[in-house]
């Protein structure tokens, strides 16, 4: 797309193999604890792919407070992660045992708050699979129609159960914050 400056980190060292052949041969396998320890105004971008959930609770503070620090002035972190709103996500958090901790919308907003970020927001994370080539336009109408009734009818649940229903109901969030007001 055009980036020429970009270094990635990954602790599978198969995820890293996968990553020189194809995106860039800035790529380092390391934890990425260790790795932002020592990183000051760096980054004007980072973006942690499935990160968060196989960090410890007491870790993952600690990791979105290196994530700031590492960050320049106005830099951004995107996040995503599973959506622990989504009733099926259980599935997804527990069928890799090395998943730790979930999230909503609430609780990681929250926690990049408490980590000093500014102007966090959560939104959805819309797969791949159903932004399907126009030859599948009508597998695509179905599959997007049967998500939005599928929507509604959580938000009903919610609602009877007496619970604040989500904004964000996708199998997976994105959220964003910025190091200063922006």
């Amino acid at each position: 797309m055009g980036y020429t400056n970009i270094y990635g980190i990954d602790i599978s060292p198969q995820q890293v193999e996968v990553c020189k052949q194809f995106v860039s041969e800035n790529v380092e396998c390391i934890n990425a604890l260790e790795f932002l320890k020592d990183k000051n105004n760096e980054y004007d971008l980072i973006f942690c792919n499935d990160i968060i959930e196989h960090l410890p609770k007491n870790d993952s503070l600690e990791f979105c407070k290196l994530i700031n620090s590492a960050l320049s002035r106005n830099g951004c972190v995107v996040i995503k992660t599973v959506n622990m709103s989504n009733p099926v996500s259980p599935r997804s958090r527990y069928m890799d045992i090395t998943h730790e901790t979930g999230f909503t919308e609430e609780s990681i907003s929250q926690l990049l708050r408490v980590a000093g970020f500014k102007n966090v927001s959560v939104h959805p994370c819309i797969s791949a699979k159903h932004q399907l080539d126009g030859s599948k336009r009508f597998k695509s109408f179905i599959i997007n129609r049967l998500s939005s009734f599928i929507t509604l009818s959580l938000k009903i649940l919610y609602m009877t159960q007496g619970i604040t229903k989500p904004k964000v109901l996708t199998l997976n969030l994105i959220c964003t914050g910025y190091k200063n007001n922006r």
